[in-house]
């Protein structure tokens, strides 16, 4: 596996996640961590086909990655420092199947 090719892959989408408002570097790293097929598929994947979405009233963003739809549920809060979102869950939906991970 290509590792710095995957690296360039993480930051774009990362990127594109900045412009909404949240940073996910972490949890992009822990997502194909976990799921090796995902780091697959991201780098198989050309960075124009991938699509993001946010709904802010759902607190659900994440992106379609091939087959797979990837969500981030977001949960916010407020502390001394001040407002913060935390990923609450990340679901993985495989499209074709229907099966979720």
């Amino acid at each position: 596996m290509d590792l710095e090719k995957l690296e360039r892959r993480l930051n774009a989408i990362n990127e594109k996640f900045i412009e909404l408002g949240f940073d996910f570097k972490e949890d992009l790293n822990e997502l194909i961590n976990e799921r090796p097929d995902i780091a697959t598929l991201i780098l198989e994947t050309k960075l124009k086909k991938i699509e993001y979405f946010y709904n802010e009233e759902q607190h659900l963003i994440g992106f379609l990655l091939g087959h797979l739809h990837i969500t981030f549920i977001l949960e916010y809060g407020e502390d001394d420092d001040g407002e913060y979102f935390d990923i609450a869950e990340c679901r993985v939906l495989d499209i074709n199947s229907g099966d979720e991970d």
